[in-house]
């Protein structure tokens, strides 16, 4: 996972975002191999000080207080999120119950995106849209398929290549 990890980051020309991720990643999955329980407030915050040791200009870079804001605006809320859903004893058999939690906590994501990168957003760029979050409760599921879509057109491409085309130019004309 850590040298996949390196290499996605070396591909992207490492940006703040990819960096955070994939540092998060690394530091998570290493949590995981000790056999230690992750805590991930103190893998976000050592992220930020391995990033801010090898670049301290990062601390002032908007990638970078929009990727870590948006982190930690969505761990908070999914968190007390996640702490409600223990206090009420749902039915999570009802298929009704576990959409409605599904559609719930993307809505609670991105409210906590939204929340975490409300001052750097308001600094930088003097303006708000608060309509994001209802967009992203469509567009998140919709990139999800696409990213489905598109791992299937792969794998296709090394069945049949003519197959393989048709099948990604029907994926890409609904993805418009």
């Amino acid at each position: 996972i850590t040298i996949g990890l390196i290499i996605y980051m070396g591909i992207t020309g490492y940006p703040a975002s990819v960096i955070r991720a994939g540092t998060l990643g690394i530091l998570y999955s290493y949590a995981q191999y000790r056999q230690k329980i992750p805590d991930i407030w103190n893998i976000l915050g050592w992220t930020a000080f391995l990033m801010l040791i090898f670049n301290t200009n990062s601390l002032f870079n908007v990638g970078f207080q929009l990727s870590f804001g948006a982190v930690s605006g969505i761990i908070f809320v999914m968190n007390q999120f996640n702490y409600l859903k223990e206090q009420y004893k749902l039915n999570y058999k009802s298929k009704i119950v576990r959409y409605l939690l599904f559609f719930l906590e993307g809505m609670v994501a991105s409210l906590g995106a939204l929340l975490g990168t409300f001052i750097p957003v308001a600094y930088h760029f003097h303006e708000m849209s608060l309509i994001g979050i209802f967009f992203n409760i469509i567009i998140i599921p919709l990139t999800f398929l696409m990213v489905i879509f598109g791992i299937i057109t792969i794998i296709f491409s090394f069945i049949s290549m003519p197959f393989a085309s048709i099948y990604g130019e029907c994926v890409y004309a609904f993805g418009l």
